[in-house]
């Protein structure tokens, strides 16, 4: 649709865009090999409180983590961008669909396996109709915003972002209302509040002259910052996904 509409500099930056936003979700991948076995078992169980319980420990997961990702993107995408000549410009307009389409994303991750949950089950069927409905509704929003508006790629982005948040809102009252899980925690509004602290902060810190140096040292003020907000505020076990001991050896602190 978007070669059919648009120029071929239009189709060129989509695809890099999407290549760049799908780095968000690489967390989602590898859990969900691990998560489907513990799904299956808890609903053969009927266990809906444990259910529930791994529900919102492997969305806060997906969602620190793509989190993370999202806040280093956004403030080193400025200066990504200056490594492309060809269509680096282009690029630096269409920065608002980053921001678009990776909020869509995070809401996706967020709500963790939901519509894993559903497949598993007996429920199935309803995956599958919510699905057609999420590509009917993509289709026809991208329609609308091609034909209707001057928005281009950002209405695209915003298209997809819609059907996106429909879609997972459905997936989370259903699932809701049937098993009495849900996929949000308090825990998540901390996550929001950390990594928009660090993203405003590593924005507003000057600039050097190399591009390069902002491309490394802006995403680095970032992790630093989530780092400290969330050894404060223990959202996220880190240190077990870190050699703690290893690194200080190397630091020499005891």
């Amino acid at each position: 649709m978007i070669g059919e509409f648009m120029g071929m500099e239009e189709v060129g930056i989509y695809s890099v865009l999407y290549a760049l936003i799908s780095l968000i979700s690489i967390p989602q991948l590898g859990l969900f090999n691990i998560s489907a076995p513990i799904i299956n078992k808890t609903l053969a169980d009927g266990d809906m409180v444990e259910l529930d319980r791994f529900h919102k420990k492997t969305s806060l997961t997906l969602y620190f983590l793509g989190a993370v990702l999202f806040s280093c993107i956004m403030v080193g995408f400025p200066y990504l961008t200056q490594f492309m000549p060809k269509n680096g410009t282009m690029l630096r307009e269409y920065e608002p669909v980053v921001w678009i389409w990776g909020s869509a994303v995070l809401i996706d991750l967020a709500t963790g396996f939901n519509g894993n949950i559903i497949s598993l089950s007996k429920y199935y069927r309803f995956n599958i109709l919510v699905m057609l409905l999420l590509a009917g509704l993509t289709i026809g929003l991208n329609y609308y915003f091609i034909k209707n508006t001057d928005l281009k790629l950002i209405g695209i982005a915003l298209s997809t972002a819609i059907s996106l948040t429909i879609y997972n809102v459905v997936k989370i009252v259903f699932n809701y209302i049937v098993f009495k899980v849900s996929p949000l925690s308090i825990e998540m509004i901390f996550v929001s509040i950390i990594c928009t602290l660090a993203i405003t902060v590593a924005i507003v810190l000057p600039n050097f002259n190399s591009n390069l140096l902002n491309l490394v040292y802006k995403p680095a003020v970032v992790l630093l910052l989530i780092y400290i907000g969330n050894h404060f505020t223990k959202i996220f076990p880190v240190e077990d996904y870190l050699n703690i001991r290893f690194i200080k050896s190397v630091f020499k602190i005891k």
